[in-house]
């Protein structure tokens, strides 16, 4: 058989290609290149002002006192009119503070008994103190304030408690009165001091002896003795009126500790 061809006749329009568009010559741009402006640069003389001397400070010499001197005001009455009679009141004066301090030298013990004895002389009103160690010297330092003045005493440590009782037996015959408390807390099955003071003080002196008031500890070692209006340590005096004031069940309660507190003599 004689194969069938088919001819398909495609009818397409006419194409028209475009022009290739033709590069237009290049231009030649020159460098853009800032022109700097030259200036005239004189060169100034800076002025160079001297620095500020400080004031030197003086080196002090040992044990040198240098000249001071102190601007007292004056008093400033006003003009009294004429024919008038003013009254100026008269000045107040305020009382001096007598502050004393003594260091008391190893091996001195003579100094600072004489120390004590003049400053319980001046005690004149009944007297609160905290002695932490005691023994029987204690009171024999203690016989030295006036008999007429009464003592309270807190402690924590009693050396020899036999003797101390005497000796406070002695010193109670010919005194207002004497009462000394014990203070103490319990710690590992062992007694403790719960105090660590050693001050005395009546209404208007207070006395700090920088170590026990004790023969055997005065001059011992190198200590203070400050003699200061009680008006300055009113905190502690009123520490020891706590103290004194509240019972046994009571300070264990603040505490939270086994406190022991026995009038000790009385």
């Amino acid at each position: 058989m004689a194969s069938k061809k088919k001819v398909i006749t495609l009818e397409i329009s006419e194409i028209t290609i475009p022009p290739r568009p033709r590069a237009l010559p290049r231009k030649e741009i020159a460098p853009r290149i800032p022109v700097i402006k030259t200036v005239d640069i004189q060169c100034k003389r800076v002025l160079e002002f001297p620095s500020p001397r400080l004031p030197r400070q003086r080196v002090m010499k040992p044990m040198e006192v240098l000249p001071t001197s102190v601007l007292v005001p004056t008093l400033v009455s006003l003009p009294i009119p004429e024919g008038r009679i003013t009254q100026v009141p008269p000045t107040q004066t305020q009382p001096v503070e007598e502050f004393h301090i003594q260091v008391v030298r190893p091996t001195n013990r003579n100094q600072a008994e004489q120390f004590i004895k003049e400053a319980f002389e001046k005690l004149s009103t009944d007297v609160v103190a905290i002695l932490t160690y005691i023994d029987e010297t204690t009171f024999a330092h203690l016989d030295l304030i006036p008999k007429s003045i009464g003592l309270r005493i807190l402690t924590s440590v009693v050396d020899d408690e036999n003797s101390v009782r005497r000796a406070a037996e002695l010193q109670k015959r010919s005194r207002k009165s004497l009462e000394v408390v014990k203070l103490t807390f319990m710690y590992d099955d062992k007694e403790r001091p719960l105090l660590h003071e050693r001050w005395l003080s009546d209404s208007e002196i207070f006395i700090d002896f920088g170590t026990d008031l004790k023969t055997r500890a005065l001059g011992a070692k190198q200590h203070t003795i400050i003699i200061d209006p009680a008006t300055k340590h009113k905190s502690q005096i009123d520490n020891f009126v706590w103290y004194w004031n509240l019972n046994e069940e009571k300070l264990r309660q603040f505490f939270n500790k086994n406190v022991l507190k026995q009038t000790f003599f009385s």
